[in-house]
């Protein structure tokens, strides 16, 4: 049985670019990677 406390919505986007890696980023990798990002 999947628990859905491990679940977390994303938009298409950012659940494409989740899987852009092997094994996949984490949420919190791919929230890092978007604010370093935004101050560059």
């Amino acid at each position: 049985m999947i628990s859905f406390v491990f679940l977390l919505p994303v938009c298409p986007n950012c659940h494409t670019m989740l899987h852009r890696r092997k094994p996949p980023f984490t949420p919190e990798e791919l929230k890092a990677l978007m604010d370093a990002n935004k101050s560059n």
